[in-house]
């Protein structure tokens, strides 16, 4: 009897690991895969279990923003051999050691969106042009599901991006834009 139960615990673990392993670049938005959103420590050992972490207006926000941007918005490039992890979800290490105590990005609703230019690298002024491109086009829907912003004159090369349920702002006309260095009261 003992051995049966060590060989069921075995088999579902082994079950676990493979259900990860076939799994291993499902999209859970429409443009978005999951591990562009998630740190590699945190997708390695939850597998698409770490989405249930991520907020659903988060989820529905970067798609309709990424339907208004018109090309593709880069977070987490850790899959494809790049060297940023913590752009989205901070969860576990080397991200919870990133930024404040009870950050958006900890709590699953903000990410720090990139473009890239036509040579593929990063562009220095992503921040920027993603926000303008907020600011002059941006539908009532999306405004509403955007709580607020981190300055893009001082994250030029990103936007912070932090999403909400629409029912939390209903109002579409404002996007709130704080600055990083000053404290969040």
């Amino acid at each position: 009897m003992m051995s049966m139960k060590k060989g069921r615990s075995r088999n579902n673990r082994n079950n676990r690991n493979n259900r990860n392993n076939l799994n291993q670049g499902t999209k859970i938005t429409l443009y978005f895969d999951i591990r562009e959103l998630v740190p590699k420590k945190a997708y390695d050992r939850l597998g698409l279990r770490v989405a249930n972490a991520l907020h659903p207006g988060l989820l529905q926000g970067l798609d309709i923003l990424r339907e208004l941007v018109g090309q593709p918005l880069y977070i987490n490039d850790w899959m494809w051999g790049g060297h940023f992890t913590c752009s989205g979800l901070r969860i576990g290490d080397p991200c919870t050691k990133t930024g404040a105590k009870y950050s958006a990005h900890k709590m699953g609703y903000a990410v720090d969106v990139k473009l890239k230019t036509p040579d593929g690298k990063y562009d220095p002024e992503s921040g920027l042009k993603i926000w303008e491109i907020i600011q002059t086009n941006a539908t009532d829907e999306l405004r509403r599901r955007i709580l607020r912003v981190e300055d893009p004159e001082f994250t030029r090369s990103w936007l912070h991006i932090e999403f909400c349920y629409v029912w939390v702002k209903k109002w579409a006309d404002s996007i709130e834009v704080f600055n990083p260095r000053r404290p969040y009261v």
